[in-house]
């Protein structure tokens, strides 16, 4: 018999039973700003070329004026 599939099965089953009842209250994943994910969405969905106002030319000025936004924002808190 080839055991490579008991074993298998009993390690994932292992790590999601431990995970279910250890890991998972314990995980915290990244912070998102989801306004600002939205805003840029949007944005970019109408096909506008600004962000705050600010016209951007092209997609490295969008990342640009969205990562000094997201500063901006971060310095007020």
């Amino acid at each position: 018999m080839n055991w490579i599939s008991v074993v298998i099965v009993g390690l994932v089953s292992f790590l999601l039973i431990n995970w279910v009842l250890y890991q998972r209250h314990i995980f915290k994943g990244p912070s998102l700003n989801l306004e600002l994910l939205q805003a840029a969405r949007h944005d970019e969905m109408l096909g506008h070329r600004s962000i705050d106002g600010v016209s951007i030319g092209d997609d490295d000025g969008i990342l640009e004026a969205l990562r000094q936004r997201s500063i901006s924002q971060d310095k007020k808190i």
